[in-house]
């Protein structure tokens, strides 16, 4: 069996808050994303999310996108213990 991407299937919905089109609304505590379409509509799609205390919050910027990239554990979680190996980039092909 070939392994396969996870597919997100994302629902239209209301927001009561008002975002600009094209801001990413995370809520940890939903397990859901928001990308925001229009003035009160928005994508929400399932995410998942940190252990309890792990979880960040806030508000970030994006700084970049990356298709399939690479990914090593945070240097916190190494001072923790909790090592794991780094996740190759898939190969695109």
């Amino acid at each position: 069996m070939v392994p396969q991407p996870a597919r997100a299937h994302g629902d239209v919905v209301t927001m009561k808050e008002v975002f600009m089109p094209g801001t990413i609304v995370v809520r940890t505590n939903e397990r859901h994303l928001y990308y925001v379409t229009g003035i009160a509509t928005a994508i929400r799609y399932p995410v998942g999310v940190g252990r309890a205390g792990k979880q960040w919050s806030g508000t970030s910027f994006i700084s970049g996108k990356y298709i399939r990239p690479a990914w090593s554990p945070p240097a916190a979680a190494a001072r923790r213990g909790e090592t794991r190996q780094t996740v190759p980039a898939e190969d695109d092909r």
